[in-house]
């Protein structure tokens, strides 16, 4: 077993899975106008529909945030994607790092803001972000998608800088702050 503080790892999903945690808590401490599902979320949607999940954030006004974020592990796949909500422009957007198909993913979120919110909103997958040129960056590449969202900037990272955005990470989760 691997020990990071009291971060216990049995395997690279789990580090995975609480790293991503973890690291949008800290999107959200400092970006109070977004808000993280938990990576749990989305399997419970898909297997359990709206009911499955409707009490997990009821007292959260998804209305007062700028954006929601959905942290998605696919588990066919063992990929992650992230699936943001734009309450302002009303849509949803997926951002794959390999460029995959995501109609599926976006139409169970579809169907998930309908459930809470009675609106309709427009879906997409943009594919004109960085991407992964390895079989193993998904993660890093969605908490990097998700940091540059928050602060409402450009995606100005590549392959080439995962190493340093993983770093980063290391040391904002220690200092419990996104710098």
């Amino acid at each position: 077993m691997i020990r990071y503080g009291s971060l216990s790892v049995y395997n690279i999903t789990l580090f995975a899975i609480q790293v991503i945690n973890l690291y949008m808590k800290l999107l959200m401490k400092k970006y109070q106008d977004v808000f993280v599902y938990s990576t749990f979320f989305y399997t419970k949607l898909l297997r359990h529909g709206y009911s499955g999940v409707s009490g997990w954030y009821k007292d959260v006004d998804i209305n007062i945030k700028r954006l929601l974020m959905f942290p998605v592990h696919q588990q066919v796949r063992a990929h992650w994607c992230l699936v943001v909500v734009d309450i302002v422009k009303k849509e949803i957007v997926c951002y794959d790092s390999l460029h995959k198909e995501n109609s599926a993913c976006l139409k169970v979120f579809k169907n998930y803001i309908f459930e809470v919110n009675s609106e309709n909103y427009a879906v997409k997958q943009d594919t004109n972000i960085p991407m992964q040129t390895n079989s193993y960056d998904c993660g890093a590449f969605v908490c990097a998608y998700a940091r540059c969202l928050a602060a409402s900037s450009v995606f100005d990272f590549t392959q080439l800088d995962i190493s340093f955005i993983r770093r980063r990470m290391v040391s904002e989760l220690l200092a419990q702050t996104v710098f």
